[in-house]
């Protein structure tokens, strides 16, 4: 982890940048009347969405009139900056008193309020590169993974203030059911005694991850199977004697119960959280409804953007909100056609106490009335024809549709071997350019897509001059292909592919067995 003096260095020169960023008011701009020092949207109180107005103005998202700067310039230094954002965020969280000035107030000479806290720590070293920041993002990390995440900003007058904040996702139980039946099995052999014992088992799982295992003895069972037969002939006359013996134990024991409990982690998401909305989708986007993991007691807030193209509508929520854990938030009035909108973004700008864990645990977006999980890309299906083309002496051959009869070109929708055959027109001494295409199968659709040369028949029989390591197999796109070539002879794009030697004769057919791996099944 960064040492404390490396962060401290950071945040002095991320403050350096937002600070040099953000012009200095004028003292013309000062406002006659009385008002509450952070009260920005004029509502008489000093909320979330008086953070979320100073924030915007800091990144560039909107704009501050003569009079709101005033009202946003908690420590009266001339400068809108960051340091007037956490001032007002603490006064939002009862941190600090809420300031108002009276009617009476000098409009031309600007009121300074001392702060009601002191300075925690003073760096001991400067920062040696002002990186960029952004107080209102927090970077996404994996949804699966715990996500902890420090910011520490340092105010060089006349206040210093050290934030930190952290997000720790928290698994829960799962439950399974599974259920699974012992046979009996009675095995007798004649004139031998035997012992069998029979098993029964049966294993059923209650719910909150417990699984309950019963086990069942039921039967011992000993047979002995004696048959004698005599046979005896006297005059004529036969005589047959049959003599048998049976005898079966039954053994009953008492069940035997086994509990065996099983866990399986919950999925939670990291802020921001961005909800994706189906390309394809006519329906009305009616807003989003998401919950958030905290304890009792703690509070939060931040904001939805919902995104129609690059321009963004926003509408501030806290837990207040929360209707049995559940926070709905609708798709703002300005949006005149909802259908529109292409990404919901989650933003938490605020916990307290300031420490405080929460996570998303559960989002959907509502489309005309019906809540449904956010947009997922599918994962790419193969379907590419690959068919043998190229120049072999005469024998010229560009379209996969135009191959001579006899011809093979299989169709490549999963992992496994295939095999592609060029019947030619007539025999040749020679092998110009000779190439597999594939159109649609590409590396970028799947990430871990291999091809291998196998074997090359010519005319039947195995091409004992040719060099399998020699083929190459690579990316390629033309006008309307765009896919993959397995390069078997090439002189021509120049990858120097020579698997099959140019001076190879053929009177009628080559065939090439190639393996595809790396393609979702």
């Amino acid at each position: 982890m960064m040492n404390f003096k490396k962060k401290l260095a950071v945040v002095l020169s991320a403050a350096t940048v937002l600070m040099s960023a953000v012009p200095a008011l004028s003292v013309s701009g000062a406002i006659s009347g009385g008002y509450v020092k952070g009260d920005i949207d004029g509502d008489g109180t000093v909320g979330a969405a008086d953070i979320v107005a100073v924030s915007n103005y800091l990144t560039g998202k909107g704009e501050l009139t003569e009079d709101q700067l005033i009202i946003a310039d908690m420590n009266n230094d001339g400068i809108v900056n960051i340091f007037d954002q956490l001032l007002i965020r603490r006064t939002v969280l009862e941190i600090r008193d809420v300031v108002e000035i009276p009617e009476e107030t000098d409009p031309t000479e600007p009121t300074t309020v001392e702060p009601s806290y002191e300075p925690t720590e003073t760096p001991t070293e400067a920062p040696t590169e002002a990186p960029t920041f952004d107080p209102t993002t927090v970077p996404v990390t994996d949804p699966t993974e715990p996500v902890t995440e420090e910011v520490t900003t340092e105010a060089t007058e006349p206040v210093t203030t050290i934030v930190t904040e952290e997000v720790t996702t928290v698994a829960t139980d799962a439950t399974e059911e599974v259920t699974t039946e012992g046979t009996t099995v009675v095995t007798t052999i004649v004139t031998e005694e035997v012992t069998t014992v029979a098993t029964d088992a049966t294993e059923e799982v209650t719910t909150e991850g417990t699984t309950v295992v019963t086990t069942i003895v039921t039967e011992e069972v000993t047979t002995v199977d004696t048959d004698v037969t005599e046979e005896v002939t006297t005059e004529g006359t036969t005589v047959v004697t049959t003599a048998g013996t049976t005898v079966v134990t039954t053994i009953e024991t008492e069940p035997v119960t086994t509990v065996v409990t099983t866990t399986e982690e919950a999925v939670t998401y990291a802020f921001p959280y961005e909800a994706n909305i189906d390309p394809e989708n006519t329906g009305s986007v009616d807003g989003v409804k998401f919950a958030v993991s905290a304890d009792d007691g703690i509070g939060y807030g931040g904001a939805v953007q919902f995104f129609v193209g690059e321009e963004s509508f926003d509408v501030t929520y806290s837990n207040s909100d929360a209707v049995d854990g559940v926070i709905t938030v609708n798709t703002p009035d300005e949006i005149e056609d909802s259908s529109l909108v292409t990404l919901i973004k989650i933003n938490q700008y605020w916990t307290y106490p300031d420490d405080s864990e929460t996570a998303l645990v559960s989002v959907k977006v509502v489309i005309d009335g019906e809540e449904t999980d956010p947009y997922t890309e599918p994962a790419k299906t193969a379907d590419s024809a690959a068919a043998m083309m190229g120049v072999l002496g005469s024998n010229e051959f560009w379209s996969a549709d135009k191959l001579p009869e006899g011809s093979v070109v299989p169709t490549v929708t999963k992992n496994g071997t295939y095999t592609a055959k060029l019947v030619l027109n007539e025999g040749t001494e020679t092998v110009d350019f000779l190439i597999i295409a594939l159109d649609g199968l590409k590396a970028e659709d799947f990430a871990d897509l291999e091809i291998t040369v196998d074997e090359i028949l010519v005319d039947g029989e195995v091409l004992t001059t040719a060099d399998l390591s020699k083929a190459v197999i690579t990316g390629y796109k033309e006008g309307a292909f765009d896919g993959t070539r397995i390069y078997l002879y090439d002189t021509w794009a120049g990858t120097g592919a020579a698997a099959v030697p140019y001076n190879t004769a053929i009177a009628e057919s080559i065939e090439v067995t190639f393996t595809v791996s790396g393609i979702n099944d």
